[in-house]
């Protein structure tokens, strides 16, 4: 369990394989470290495997794991004819005009 800030900051080259299938992240900085020092976080073999697929799908083997995007998933959706009740679950929307409201927002502002 790591905080927001600590989790945006690691970086692919923090990703660390020791023997027996053992894994870590380099947590660089973190709130309580505050001489920076730095800490090793132990990782399941899942979570390295799933950085590793991330970083083949991305093409990229260093700089930060986690990126913005320049695409948004929920026009994408609606451009593939997905239903909006999928599109709903997936953007975390319980109403329709929630869900309509953002959508008809984000697709006037990039016209």
């Amino acid at each position: 369990m790591r905080r927001r800030s600590e989790i945006c900051q690691f970086k692919f080259e923090d990703l660390q394989h020791h023997g027996n299938h053992k894994h870590a992240l380099l947590l660089r900085h973190s709130k309580t470290d505050q001489y920076n020092q730095g800490r090793i976080i132990p990782i399941s073999n899942e979570l390295s495997e799933m950085i590793s697929s991330w970083s083949l799908a991305i093409d990229q083997d260093n700089g930060y794991i986690l990126r913005s995007f320049k695409r948004n998933l929920s026009t994408d959706l609606l451009d593939k004819n997905t239903p909006l009740e999928k599109i709903m679950l997936r953007g975390g929307w319980k109403s329709e005009t929630s869900a309509m409201r953002y959508l008809q927002s984000w697709g006037d502002s990039n016209w």
